[in-house]
């Protein structure tokens, strides 16, 4: 299960602050350890369940803190020699130290899995931390001129003594104006940063507390896979799907005769992929199948809806309970959700982790990531094709796709031009002519994001830093870097740990991704697109799933608006009854915003939340 680590180690003085801090991260677990000395104080937090506990390993003038969840055990028990009587008493903690020991700095390049983990030297005074390789486990920071702070949940950082919380006006302006401006390291508060997936850093206090971070995952030097057929290649793809899910998957408990398994099931190839492998893998070990959950309302009346067609699909298939979540929601809960303080993670579902521990699931698997990179449908092909003059393949492809030649061309280089412009156009040509949806596609702002932003910090907004779509597996390189997987994992895990239940990504395994990065940029762009993933489900999944190549969902999206703009009078009257404004109001025009939650009309006319949605949750009220 996951844990909460959390530290303080002061250059001069006695480190301040660790029971708060601890105090912060108490929904993650009922168990805390700590660790002190001279300077320096660790601790973490973590559930009740003691498989391989307590997170907190310390002896030889080291001590570690670990919130990990390893691959393969076994593998890294082997690499370290370590005496197989020993492995079942050794604590991941003391695993790591073990690791540490061998490795050196060198060793979050060798671990395999989830983790974010910091081992202190005690002699020579110096923090080393470091994050899994798409930042699955969450890890802030602050580095003081006096100490550094760190731990798994920001809370837990902001709330040490003397941690400055002012906002950073860049992060909260960029944010209202629905920029897309993904900082690996920013936060919305001045003086705290995250640690980038797959890097590490080292705090030397005897060195005047210098900060040297730097990145050990380093995908874009793997080199391509060795030429093989397509089917080769959707083999080796399947075998590396399998042993993601397997590794996964709880270990089965004696005497357990319930489900200790959950899935998320959208009715896309992802999702689907991994509720068939969780689902057969379950049965191979005789154990109960995974109880599957969707955001989707349920249909009314006869499935009919592409959405549903597909998630019934693979629910009958498989012989899964399923559950409707959307269905559950309520105008209140949705107002409760916006309630909350956005500069912190919050909880992205509807409610599936409470569900889901409900029906005893201890883990939930979920089909993050494949869009970014092993079930790609090949961003970024046509400036990938035009820069390599391949004018044939280029026309062969738009063939098959009914798209005319220029118009393909003209939208994919403004794509390219300007990332936003893809899903800005989407949205505009649902209800307006092609003309005005490629001026709109253009902008490079959301007015009315600008709009519910006070007029002083207009000039703070930050630049667009969405990648750049010229080339596929560039396009999968920047989407694995840029940290938006781990801000959707972080607030997914977050949700999680309330109920104890731990949110897993078999499609972010390392070394699917790998495989993934390795292959020819025509396994993913060729005709329908994510070719290799649909010759490797094939047969596995219901055609209807496999082959789809429609990726929206206006069933659960008109479902969300609807249920938003029913909220909009609790949210009104929560503003206008408090006797102060708002935390965060300053950096707003509260006016405006109390504008449109005042006509909810106008909302259900022209649905486009994100906006409205991002400045209710900075508001903090």
């Amino acid at each position: 299960m996951v844990s909460a680590v959390c530290g303080i180690v002061a250059r001069n003085g006695v480190p301040e602050g660790l029971p708060a801090a601890l105090a912060a991260m108490a929904h993650w677990g009922p168990r805390a350890f700590t660790w002190r000395a001279e300077g320096a104080a660790l601790g973490v937090r973590q559930p009740s369940e003691p498989s391989h506990q307590n997170a907190l390993h310390h002896g030889d003038d080291l001590v570690v803190v670990a919130d990990i969840r390893f691959d393969d055990r076994e593998a890294l028990c082997d690499a370290l020699d370590v005496d197989r009587g020993r492995r079942s008493a050794m604590t991941d903690a003391a695993l790591l130290a073990c690791a540490w020991r061998k490795w050196g700095e060198k060793a979050p390049d060798a671990l395999y899995g989830d983790f974010a983990f910091v081992v202190y030297d005690v002699r020579r005074r110096r923090l080393f931390c470091a994050r899994d390789h798409v930042g699955v486990r969450p890890f802030y920071f602050a580095a003081l001129p006096d100490r550094f702070v760190f731990a798994s949940h920001p809370r837990a950082v902001l709330d040490v003594p003397g941690v400055p919380l002012d906002l950073d006006q860049t992060w909260v302006a960029t944010a209202l104006a629905c920029v897309p401006n993904i900082d690996p390291r920013g936060t919305p508060h001045s003086a705290m940063n995250q640690l980038p997936a797959g890097h590490a850093l080292i705090f030397d206090c005897d060195r005047g507390g210098v900060v040297r971070e730097w990145r050990y995952w380093r995908p874009n030097r793997l080199p391509r896979a060795a030429p093989a057929t397509d089917a080769a290649y959707a083999e080796e793809l399947l075998d590396h799907c399998r042993r993601a899910v397997r590794v996964r998957l709880p270990a089965a408990r004696p005497g357990h005769q319930g489900t200790d398994t959950a899935v998320h099931l959208t009715g896309g190839i992802d999702s689907a992929a991994i509720t068939v492998l969780a689902n057969r893998e379950l049965r191979r070990q005789g154990r109960p199948p995974p109880v599957a959950y969707c955001w989707q309302p349920p249909p009314n009346g006869p499935v009919e809806s592409p959405e549903h067609v597909r998630i019934e699909a693979v629910r009958s298939q498989e012989d899964i309970a399923l559950h409707y979540e959307g269905g559950e929601v309520d105008a209140a809960q949705v107002a409760n959700m916006r309630r909350l303080d956005g500069t912190l993670p919050v909880g992205a579902d509807w409610g599936t982790s409470a569900r889901a521990a409900e029906a005893g699931a201890r883990c939930l698997l979920s089909g993050l990531g494949g869009d970014d990179c092993v079930s790609s449908p090949g961003y970024g092909l046509v400036p990938h094709l035009l820069l390599r003059a391949q004018w044939s393949t280029l026309a062969t492809e738009l063939r098959a796709r009914r798209r005319p030649l220029l118009a393909a061309i003209a939208l994919d280089i403004a794509a390219a031009l300007r990332p936003t412009f893809r899903k800005r156009f989407g949205i505009a040509r649902r209800s307006q002519r092609p003309w005005w949806a490629l001026l709109v596609g253009l902008t490079s702002t959301s007015r009315l994001g600008t709009k519910l932003l006070a007029s002083e910090f207009a000039s703070s907004v930050g630049p667009n830093t969405m990648p750049r779509q010229w080339g596929v597996r560039s396009t999968h390189l920047k989407f694995l870097a840029d940290g938006h997987l781990a801000a959707r994992a972080h607030g997914e895990v977050e949700d999680g740990m309330g109920y104890g239940v731990e949110w897993r990504y078999p499609l972010l395994d390392r070394r699917l991704l790998e495989f993934g990065i390795s292959l020819p940029d025509a396994s993913y762009y060729r005709y329908p697109g994510r070719l290799v993933m649909r010759q490797a489900f094939d047969g596995l999944l219901p055609t209807v799933v496999c082959w789809n190549t429609d990726k929206t969902e206006p069933c659960r999206f008109e479902f969300g608006c609807e249920r938003f703009a029913d909220s909009f009078p609790t949210l009104l009257a929560a503003i206008e009854e408090r006797h102060s404004a708002p935390r965060h109001a300053r950096y707003m025009d509260l006016p405006a915003i109390l504008a449109q939650l005042r006509d909810p009309a106008a909302f259900r006319a022209k649905p486009r939340p994100e906006a409205i949605d991002t400045a209710l949750a900075l508001l903090d009220f």
